[in-house]
């Protein structure tokens, strides 16, 4: 069960910086890898460890920031409970929001 709801979040093919932490984004031939017939969408993301506080409890997670077709590629919607999902601006800036 658990693969079944997480597994679609997780993408095929990942790229990731084997020298340092991050690399620059010119140094990936973004047009080539769209233009092989098996690899249905590309987006970018960027990960971080992090660390909450939840009531009074720290706990570490990931947080990952991904581009909107991400989003709309895992069909956000479906696994959602309750609500809606929608895009919102704030600061002249896009983030996905969620609404009961």
């Amino acid at each position: 069960m658990i693969e079944t709801i997480y597994s679609e979040f997780d993408s095929d093919i990942t790229i990731v910086a084997t020298k340092r932490k991050t690399f620059d984004e010119r140094e990936i031939n973004w047009k080539g890898l769209q233009k092989i017939v098996e690899i249905k969408t590309v987006s970018k993301a960027i990960e971080e460890i992090v660390v909450l506080r939840h009531e009074k409890k720290w706990v570490n997670a990931t947080l990952i920031g991904v581009e909107k077709n991400y989003l709309e590629s895992i069909q956000f919607d479906k696994h959602l409970w309750a609500g809606t999902a929608f895009l919102k601006k704030r600061n002249g800036r896009k983030f996905w929001n969620h609404r009961c």
